[in-house]
C-alpha cells in the first residue's frame, strides 16, 4: 500500500479541516439567519403595537378610560378566569385616532395592552366628536341625519363594550401561539449551534463523522421541539376553546351590535363623507373585516339557537 509523505497527510488533514470549517460556518450563518426570523417574527405583533401606541401617543394622547370601562374590563377578566398577577398587569387605554380599533400585545409573560377606541367613553351623543367633513352637496338636513346617524351609531351598551375588551383579551391570548412556537424553534436551532460547535473544536471530527453526528443531534433537536410545541399548542388551543365557547353565549349579542354600529358609521363615511383616496380605501377595508366578523357572529347565534 502506497504511502503519502507526511507532508501530503499535513496538507490533507489542512484541507479536511478548512472544509469542516466552512461547512460549520455556513451551517451557523444558516442556523443564524433561521433563529434571528423566528426571533423577528415572534416579535411581529409587539413591534406592530408598539409603533401604533407611539404614533397614537405622538398624534393624540390616550384617553384615560373611565371608571364603570374599568369595572367593566375586570368583570371580563374574572370570565376569563385570569389570576390576581395576570388581571393586574392588564393594562387599557383608548384613543380617538380613527384608524385605531381592538388590539392586544403580549408585553411579558402575562402583561397585556389592550387600545380601545375613544367612543366607548361617549355617555351621550353630544360627547361624540364628528371629525368627518359632509359632501357639500347634502342639504342641510340631510347632513343633520347623517351626522346624528353616526353619533346614534357611536354610543355602545354595556354588553357591546364587555365584547370589544373580551375581544381584545382573546387576540391577547392567541398570541401564544406564535411567540412560544418561535421560542421553541430558537432554543433548538442555539442547541444546534451549540452542539456543533462543540463536535468541531472539542472532538476533531472528521468530515463523514461530523455530518453523521451533527444530522442526528439536529434531528433530535427538532423532534423534542416539534414534540414539546405541539403538545403547548394543543393545551392552549383547548383552553382558549373552552373559554371562547363558555363566554360566547354572554357575549354574542354584545358583539353583533358591535359590529353592526361600526357598520352603519362606516357606511355614513363611505356615502357621505368627503375623505381621500387612501382613506376611502381604509374604509372599504373596514367594512369588509367588520361584515366577515357580523357574519360569523349571526352564525355562531344561530347554532346556539338550534342548540
Amino acid at each position: 500500500m502506497q504511502k503519502f509523505p507526511s507532508t501530503w497527510s499535513t496538507k490533507l488533514n489542512s484541507a479536511n479541516f478548512k472544509i469542516t470549517r466552512g461547512f460549520a460556518f455556513a451551517a451557523g450563518a444558516g442556523a443564524s439567519v433561521l433563529c434571528g426570523s423566528f426571533i423577528v417574527a415572534a416579535n411581529t405583533v409587539a413591534l406592530s403595537w408598539s409603533r401604533s401606541y407611539c404614533q397614537a401617543k405622538r398624534n393624540d394622547v390616550p384617553l384615560v378610560p373611565t371608571p364603570e370601562l374599568r369595572d367593566l374590563a375586570e368583570n371580563v377578566m374574572e370570565d376569563f378566569q385570569l389570576s390576581k398577577s395576570e388581571a393586574a398587569s392588564v393594562n387599557l387605554f383608548c384613543s380617538s385616532l380613527g384608524t385605531l380599533d381592538v388590539f392586544g400585545s403580549i408585553t411579558s409573560r402575562f402583561g397585556a395592552l389592550i387600545g380601545l377606541p375613544s367612543f366607548l367613553l361617549s355617555k351621550s351623543t353630544e360627547e361624540v366628536v364628528f371629525n368627518y367633513r359632509l359632501d357639500p352637496s347634502l342639504t342641510k338636513e340631510e347632513m343633520e341625519i347623517q351626522e346624528a346617524t353616526y353619533r346614534e351609531n357611536s354610543l355602545m351598551s354595556d354588553s357591546a363594550k364587555r365584547y370589544i375588551i373580551a375581544e381584545g383579551l382573546g387576540s391577547v391570548q392567541n398570541s401564544y401561539h406564535f411567540i412560544i412556537p418561535a421560542a421553541f424553534a430558537s432554543l433548538g436551532t442555539a442547541l444546534t449551534l451549540g452542539g456543533t460547535s462543540f463536535m468541531i473544536r472539542r472532538l476533531n471530527l472528521h468530515m463523514y463523522s461530523f455530518l453523521h453526528r451533527n444530522f442526528l443531534y439536529t434531528i433530535t433537536c427538532s423532534a423534542f421541539c416539534v414534540i414539546a410545541l405541539s403538545a403547548l399548542n394543543k393545551f392552549n388551543e383547548y383552553n382558549l376553546r373552552n373559554t371562547v365557547r363558555r363566554l360566547d353565549k354572554e357575549y354574542i349579542d354584545g358583539g353583533i351590535e358591535y359590529y353592526e354600529k361600526l357598520l352603519a358609521r362606516a357606511a355614513v363615511v363611505d356615502n357621505y363623507c368627503y375623505i381621500s383616496l387612501s382613506d376611502n380605501i381604509d374604509v372599504w377595508m373596514l367594512i369588509g373585516n367588520f361584515t366577515r366578523k357580523l357574519e360569523v357572529l349571526t352564525k355562531r347565534k344561530e347554532e346556539f339557537s338550534e342548540d
